[in-house]
């Protein structure tokens, strides 16, 4: 059997985030893509709640609807017990 993905983050909240082509994207359950396969990272903050994505060296905040919250780009995004974007 021919694998699909190149690489798989665990189901988090019925999704998980997959790399196909070398761009990284959101899967569901089914298989089905809610975040298309365009990114160069994708990280889960705030136990799913959001997420932060990477685009041509910069970054973005999206909804757990996916959704894009911010217009504004940022140089990064750290994740703790706090977000920091800057």
């Amino acid at each position: 059997i021919k694998p699909i993905y190149e690489e798989v983050k665990p189901f988090q909240n019925k999704r998980a985030i997959v790399k196909k082509g070398g761009k990284w994207g959101v899967i569901d359950v089914s298989n089905k893509p809610v975040l298309p396969f365009e990114f160069e990272s994708i990280n889960v903050i705030g136990n799913g709640m959001f997420y932060s994505v990477g685009q041509s060296g910069k970054y973005y905040f999206y909804s757990a609807a996916f959704k894009k919250i911010t217009e504004e780009s940022f140089e990064s995004i750290f994740s703790s017990d706090t977000i920091t974007a800057i």
